[in-house]
């Protein structure tokens, strides 16, 4: 539970069994450790249900196809796809949890506007976050 965001998501129970997996980060896919992210190029994406996209099963998401079309061995993209957000929570959100696993991202994607009301929408929008790491 988080205050501004009233919920976060919750990791996967061990040994659960399903067609989606959330991992100990609380990001939407497999789990990852900070040694696997180190020498990649760190994509976070941030968006609600059309980023968690809880209707696919992992590893059919968009944000894990872009990792796939990018390079898995060079390109990481993690999924910080919360359902039910707004563009507001998810703006917020960008600030409590851009580091995963311990790495910053070097660059982030944000897929907004579907849980916003027509007249306040953006369509989908980029923005380098600030880092010490290489851009993407």
């Amino acid at each position: 539970w988080h205050p501004l965001l009233q919920a976060t998501n919750l990791p996967t129970a061990v040994g659960a069994t399903g067609k989606y997996h959330v991992d100990s980060q609380g990001l939407r896919g497999r789990e990852r450790s900070s040694d696997e992210l180190r020498d990649r190029t760190v994509v976070a994406v941030f968006g609600g249900s059309t980023t968690e996209d809880l209707a696919v099963r992992d590893g059919e998401t968009w944000p894990e196809r872009l990792e796939a079309l990018l390079g898995g061995e060079r390109f990481a993209v993690l999924n910080h796809g919360v359902t039910s957000k707004s563009t507001v929570q998810i703006v917020i959100r960008t600030a409590f949890y851009q580091p995963a696993y311990g790495v910053q991202p070097d660059c982030a994607v944000y897929l907004v506007g579907g849980a916003t009301s027509p007249a306040r929408t953006s369509a989908t929008s980029t923005r380098a976050l600030p880092t010490t790491r290489r851009r993407c």
